[in-house]
């Protein structure tokens, strides 16, 4: 890509400290775990991070893609303001390739001239306030990979008393992640496997970078919930899943995670796995330790099927049943034997 077919400038929200020169004018972007070296007039992997003149910029780091009035367990969050609302907005670029993305006309493309919707940090919260809704989120494509945008939108969020939640691949690792966690209440982090070899090869993903997001958002004080995507032929053998579940426990029994199945889309097309596979996977997590695992994306499942609803892992109470509109009565975190449950509840 040349400079002469980018976007008229926008205004660049917050001077970026990712990115430090590099030989023959190029730049290195630090904002994932690639730390591209861009040559002059070149983008990183993602296609939307440039080199301008020996300089990074963000042309598309404001382009908004798409934006939904989504409920909170979309994302999915379930330990996180269970039932509202949350305002959701997407960029364009990722710097996965994952072959079955749901979202891949904004992840895998750049807008053409007449998709360019530009907008700012504080044009999305107020159409969060004007929306009447608790949260903002950065979701659809990875955040990541207009990272300085999100933190200048969160902060903005922030000081206007809305709640912010993050959508992520975990591509930031540790730095990113002490970057936004000040001015972010909420992620959902996606851990699409347990193979490093696998990750990269199909995915472009860097598994270190990714279990490093998880474990510094949680002792950044961020709260964390993880969802992994059962995909055919990638992820589904009992075993990987197996070693996710210990993973996960291991680095806190009460981290909820989300087993969500998996559907045809982009240039995937084998069949969801079965759903047996999921329910297999759960009682796997189970037995590991995990207290708070939700199986999302199945067919025909009902409240008393139990597999998204909030039991306490004490006394087996049923606390929050989804669909959230026959919920018993609203929960605050406490359930009635005396068991706490991690999350933000209100």
């Amino acid at each position: 890509m040349s400079s002469s077919t980018l976007p008229a400038p926008l205004p660049q929200f917050l001077a970026t400290p990712f990115w430090v020169p590099a030989p023959d004018n190029a730049v290195r972007c630090l904002a994932c775990f690639r730390e591209c070296v861009i040559p002059p007039g070149g983008t990183g992997f993602c296609r939307v991070r440039v080199n301008q003149k020996g300089k990074l910029v963000r042309p598309y780091e404001a382009m908004l893609s798409a934006w939904q009035n989504d409920p909170i367990e979309k994302k999915p969050l379930y330990h996180f303001l269970p039932g509202s609302r949350v305002m959701s907005f997407g960029g364009w670029g990722c710097n996965f390739i994952c072959p079955w993305c749901q979202n891949h006309p904004i992840s895998q493309k750049l807008p053409l001239p007449h998709e360019y919707r530009p907008t700012s940090p504080s044009e999305l919260v107020q159409m969060t306030l004007d929306a009447g809704v608790p949260s903002l989120a950065m979701t659809y494509n990875e955040p990541t990979v207009a990272i300085e945008f999100a933190r200048e939108t969160f902060l903005q969020a922030h000081e206007a008393g809305l709640k912010t939640v993050l959508v992520t691949n975990g591509s930031l690792g540790a730095r990113g992640v002490r970057f936004l966690a000040p001015v972010l209440d909420a992620v959902n982090v996606d851990l699409k496997s347990f193979n490093t070899e696998k990750l990269r090869k199909v995915v472009a993903g860097e598994l270190g970078a990714v279990l490093a997001a998880i474990e510094t958002f949680r002792s950044e004080g961020v709260w964390t919930e993880v969802d992994t995507l059962v995909v055919p032929d990638f992820n589904d053998s009992l075993s990987e899943l197996k070693d996710i579940a210990r993973w996960l426990a291991g680095i806190g029994r009460s981290t909820v995670w989300h087993l969500t199945q998996y559907h045809p889309d982009y240039r995937y097309r084998l069949p969801p796995v079965p759903e047996k596979r999921l329910y297999e996977a759960r009682d796997q997590g189970f037995e590991a330790g995990l207290k708070y695992i939700y199986l999302g994306n199945l067919g025909g499942g009902s409240p008393v099927s139990g597999h998204d609803n909030t039991i306490c892992p004490e006394c087996q109470a049923l606390l929050v049943e989804r669909p959230l509109d026959s919920t018993l009565q609203a929960f605050h975190g406490q359930c009635q034997c005396g068991t706490t449950i991690p999350g933000i509840w209100s």
